[in-house]
């Protein structure tokens, strides 16, 4: 038999106020880096509808998923509340030479937390932030040779 009890669960993640705040903040770093006309234009919307959900009027999931056609890193500040963090399924062509210099910060900061011979938690955090934005591009390096092997 299943009790039934009055006391709400403790609250995981963000309030609904902060996560609107998360999201307008996302919002507004892509509307300041591309303009809120190509913003809106991405998303499908006028800018006045833009300005509507900059001013806390609407954090629908349709109108998040949008914000993915104008830039990949718009949900960034609310999935980081969360401890996740998206990354495209397929990565547009990088500069090889930009994924090899990236590549190689990760492997001096992965030689590096082995000096003492153990990688603590502090060194894998380090190693992980200098590896994670190189992670897409080598992603598309490695389908890259897939498609190319037939494998895909």
């Amino acid at each position: 038999m299943t009790r039934c009890s009055n006391v709400l669960p403790k609250r995981v993640g963000p309030d609904e106020a902060h996560f609107g705040a998360l999201f307008v903040a996302g919002l507004a770093r892509v509307a300041a880096k591309i303009g809120k006309g190509t913003l809106a234009d991405r998303m499908g919307r006028t800018v006045r509808s833009l300005d509507n959900i900059l001013a806390g009027g609407s954090t629908s999931g349709k109108a998040m998923c949008d914000t993915l056609l104008a830039d990949s890193t718009a949900l960034d500040e609310v999935l980081a509340e969360y401890g996740f963090k998206l990354v495209p399924l397929t990565a547009e062509a990088a500069n090889d030479l930009n994924t090899a210099a990236g590549l190689l910060d990760g492997a001096t900061e992965l030689v590096r937390a082995q000096r003492d011979g153990i990688r603590d938690h502090t060194e894998t955090l380090m190693v992980a932030d200098k590896l994670r934005p190189h992670l897409p591009a080598a992603l598309a390096i490695v389908r890259e040779a897939d498609q190319i092997r037939g494998v895909a």
